[in-house]
């Protein structure tokens, strides 16, 4: 019985390496998990109906909103018709496409990247609880405190300065350096920096509640393995 205990324990370095392993793979999918929630439209139309600036744009509010919508589809991949042109003020320049091209390649990495850690992460839950549901609760205890921590430190950097935050993100994701519009653009004019600081606020507390989801997931799964251990002797 002991060995057959032993067995199924597998070896403790491997169950160990595997946790840790899980642990860094739950805190990425959380953060990218989140944001795959910034992507749904009526998000990204709820803070636009807020937040475009009609005030120095020559477009109205709505025509604003139907940009910033139609951005959002793009970025996400789908085949829509942009308000291009030549006139910044209006129309979204040749330069703003090509940002919007990047961003568009930034948001399929991330989305495909998500789902690959899903992945991961359901495989190696699925062989770490066979050997140790102790140990997967503790995965989705310190998965979700990295996260959190993380959340926490962008969210000090943020608070302290956001155009900090928003510029050196900008500089990791386009190196390539053509992410910078005039304020009268469409472009911002559509995404203005209170925009950007209500997605911001939005994609934490999204993350937060999942971290919370696997807090209570951790806790539960330690709690029966220690409850099963106890009936066991």
């Amino acid at each position: 019985m002991e060995a057959e205990a032993r067995s199924k324990q597998g070896h403790p370095a491997i169950a160990k390496l595997l946790q840790a392993l899980l642990v860094v793979i739950l805190a990425v999918w959380l953060i990218g998990a989140s944001f795959t929630f910034l992507l749904l439209g009526p998000v990204t139309n709820f803070w636009a109906n807020r937040f475009v600036n009609d005030q120095l744009s020559s477009l109205s509010h709505s025509e604003l909103v139907a940009c910033a919508d139609a951005g959002l589809a793009y970025i996400k991949g789908h085949d829509v018709s942009l308000p291009t042109g030549t006139d910044q003020r209006v129309s979204f320049t040749a330069d703003v496409v090509s940002h919007l091209d990047d961003v568009r390649s930034v948001v399929f990495v991330a989305r495909v990247l998500t789902l690959v850690l899903g992945l991961l992460l359901v495989a190696g839950a699925v062989a770490l609880g066979r050997q140790s549901r102790r140990r997967l609760g503790s995965v989705f205890i310190w998965g979700a405190v990295l996260a959190l921590a993380i959340v926490a430190v962008l969210a000090l950097v943020g608070f302290l300065s956001f155009d900090v935050l928003f510029t050196a993100m900008h500089q990791l994701l386009f190196p390539q350096g053509n992410w910078t519009f005039d304020v009268s653009s469409l472009l911002i004019c559509t995404y203005p920096l209170a925009f950007w600081t209500a997605m911001a606020a939005t994609w934490a507390a999204i993350l937060v509640v999942l971290c919370l989801l696997a807090l209570g997931g951790g806790l539960s799964e330690r709690h029966t393995a220690q409850r099963s251990a106890k009936q066991a002797v």
